[in-house]
């Protein structure tokens, strides 16, 4: 009987052993596993920190975009404003031909048209002078054509 019971405690010794073998195996696996997961987050914790500094770069770089199109968006609404009045105004000229300059000659000056009839101009205004066109404001100055006469009120 002893000996059984010599050969159930080497048995025994020997899968204690084989079951030890595997758990270092086991073991050593995980802290290869930890070590490429260790260095997989590190990496990724560098790539989020970066991420975020361009994200935010990109964002004052939008902000800063979008105020200035919107200052240009506004000039060219003015701008555009302006070229409607201008283009209104322009409907109200008589149409007269450009003086013909030749190289070394004297403008020829507009003579006054014969059938074009002179008529008084209300409101005590200088003959000659046109108010401003049907689509301008009285308040501005600008549109006015002629530039020696300011319109009666205006800030200008």
């Amino acid at each position: 009987m002893a000996m059984i019971l010599d050969f159930v405690l080497g048995f025994a010794a020997l899968a204690a052993g084989a079951y030890c073998l595997v758990l270092s195996r086991r073991l050593r696996a995980l802290s290869r596993i930890d070590g490429s997961v260790g260095g997989a987050v590190a990496v990724l914790s560098a790539q989020v920190d970066q991420l975020t500094r361009v994200l935010g770069d990109a964002r004052a770089a939008s902000a800063s975009a979008r105020s200035d199109l919107g200052a240009q968006t506004a000039r060219a609404e003015a701008a555009v404003r302006r070229l409607e009045m201008l283009m209104a105004s322009l409907h109200d000229v008589e149409h007269e031909p450009a003086p013909v300059f030749s190289r070394g000659a004297a403008p020829v000056s507009a003579a006054p048209r014969p059938d074009v009839a002179q008529t008084p101009q209300p409101s005590g205004r200088r003959p000659g002078a046109m108010g401003p066109s049907a689509v301008a404001p009285r308040s501005e100055a600008a549109f006015w054509r002629t530039s020696a006469e300011a319109p009666p009120g205006a800030g200008a």
